[in-house]
């Protein structure tokens, strides 16, 4: 009686296998939908006091995207991104924390990705894993909120909204759940370089909006 059990559990696995078997020729539309933990860099920032260095928390992120899969593998996307990050902690001229930090940066993206679906595991057991690889070009508009401490009078306090190009890198794999079905998982570096803003006392700078986001997706072809 196990033989027989273990036997149609094996046929079973096998039929299903070529149902839900990835391929680069696949063609057609395509939507998807990803939350994201976001790392974001440091950032600096000119007040009347002098240099202000900001630390910023981990945040989320919340996303989404439609696109075509060209058949060779290839394929073109556009995706809409929102995130949100919290101060963790604000310097002085590279001095200790000062109390009462606080202040909150967001960011809405919108990102034209050109990407690679790579035939690793095309013909073995495993092809209904895919890799993939990316890159994307786009505009982002960036509000930083509230960006001062105890210590930091309102007339030296960074509250502006800025915006600018971006850029990022795709790293990722996606599993097939169903035959029109994926759950993908990516690392992305993205990176919105020299924006400028003032604090309120009208001392320009130049930020530098850099993240790392891990995100995990479903993605649905139609």
């Amino acid at each position: 009686m196990r033989t027989i059990l273990a036997t149609t559990a094996l046929a079973a696995s096998v039929a299903a296998g070529p149902a839900l078997a990835q391929s680069i020729t696949d063609q057609g539309f395509y939507a998807g939908v990803q939350g994201s933990f976001v790392l974001p860099s440091d950032q600096d920032f000119n007040t009347g006091l002098g240099k202000i260095s900001t630390d910023v928390d981990e945040g989320f992120g919340i996303g989404v995207s439609g696109g075509y899969t060209l058949g060779n593998g290839l394929r073109g996307e556009l995706e809409l991104n929102y995130r949100e990050n919290d101060v963790g902690s604000h310097r002085l001229n590279g001095g200790s924390a000062l109390s009462g930090s606080k202040g909150t940066v967001t960011s809405t993206s919108l990102m034209a990705n050109a990407l690679y679906d790579i035939p690793a595991f095309t013909g073995t057991p495993y092809d209904w894993i895919t890799p993939y690889v990316g890159a994307g070009l786009g505009y982002t508009w960036v509000d930083f909120d509230g960006y001062t401490a105890d210590a930091v009078a309102p007339a030296n306090a960074l509250d502006d909204e800025t915006a600018g190009f971006g850029a990022q890198i795709i790293l990722g794999m996606s599993w097939r759940l169903q035959q029109n079905l994926d759950l993908t998982a990516d690392y992305r570096y993205f990176t919105a370089p020299e924006l400028d803003v003032r604090a309120n006392g009208d001392e320009s700078s130049s930020i530098d909006y850099n993240l790392n986001t891990i995100n995990v997706g479903l993605r649905s072809r139609f």
